[in-house]
């Protein structure tokens, strides 16, 4: 598979990506409104790099007026990490228009994970959010999120 290198930089063995504006949506099931789309390439406000560290830069959640979840907030406890193999911990936080989001599990044992494939790119599993309910990452289909970025070439 060929990588869209004007997407993902790469620095001294170290990769970074961005969302696929064409797989960039993952499926909400949330106590107030089901089967809404979380967005990760919402334009110049959803700005998601992954790295082989860390996930920064938001997305949007349209529940129940819309909001952002920050990927990297700035109070600590709230960032998401990358173990550089695509498994995904630590949380994100978020606010609403009205609303407070609150907390974006990426690792909440023993029920729910998301990990993104080192090869591919596609997320898959689940985030758990108190507030919100479940965001779903499920490839082929209508909630695919994709990244540029993959696992460096002989890392472990």
């Amino acid at each position: 598979m060929a990588w869209d290198t004007a997407l993902a930089s790469h620095t001294s063995g170290s990769f970074t990506g961005t969302i696929d504006s064409s797989n960039s949506y993952a499926k909400a099931t949330s106590y107030s409104a089901p089967d809404i789309f979380a967005d990760f390439a919402c334009g110049s406000f959803c700005n998601v790099e992954v790295s082989d560290d860390k996930l920064t830069g938001r997305f949007f959640l349209p529940v129940p007026s819309g909001g952002f979840v920050d990927l990297s907030y700035i109070s600590p406890g709230f960032e998401v990490f990358n173990d550089g193999n695509g498994n995904l911990s630590g949380a994100g936080f978020g606010v609403g228009l009205t609303n407070i989001i609150g907390r974006v599990e990426f690792d909440y044992p023993p029920l729910y994970k998301v990990v993104i494939n080192p090869v591919t790119g596609e997320f898959s599993g689940y985030a758990y959010s108190a507030n919100i309910g479940l965001i779903e990452f499920l490839c082929p289909g209508e909630s695919c999120v994709k990244t540029t970025w993959h696992k460096a070439s002989g890392s472990d």
